[in-house]
C-alpha cells in the first residue's frame, strides 16, 4: 500500500492493530497495569486530581493519566518523581 501526500510518497510495509499501540498486556503479570492502578489508588487516598499529582511531580497530566491506565511504561526517575510527590517511598508504588 503506499499513501501519496503532498511532499512525500510513503511505502507501507506493515502495521498492526491500533488496539496495540501502548498496550503493555505482554508484560509479565500486567506490572505496568498494576503499578498504574497503585499511584492512582495513593493519589485518590490524597484527595488529588491527576492535575495537582503532575504538577506537584512536575510531569505532565496526561501523562500521569497514561501510567494511571498502564497505557504507559514508567521510567525509574518518573516513579521517583511521583513518590516524592506523594511523599511516600517509591517502594510503595510497586509493591503490588
Amino acid at each position: 500500500m503506499t499513501i501519496v501526500g503532498p511532499r512525500k510518497r510513503v511505502r507501507l510495509i506493515g502495521c498492526r492493530p491500533i488496539g496495540c499501540v501502548g498496550d503493555n498486556s505482554h508484560m509479565p503479570n500486567g506490572m505496568v497495569r498494576k503499578v498504574g492502578h497503585r499511584i492512582r489508588e495513593l493519589r485518590q487516598k490524597k484527595g488529588w486530581s491527576q492535575e495537582k499529582l503532575a504538577e506537584e511531580a512536575g510531569l505532565h497530566r496526561t501523562y500521569i493519566g497514561q501510567v494511571e491506565r498502564g497505557e504507559k511504561s514508567i521510567g525509574v526517575e518518573n516513579l521517583f518523581r511521583i513518590a516524592s510527590a506523594l511523599g511516600l517511598p517509591a517502594t510503595r508504588l510497586v509493591d503490588v
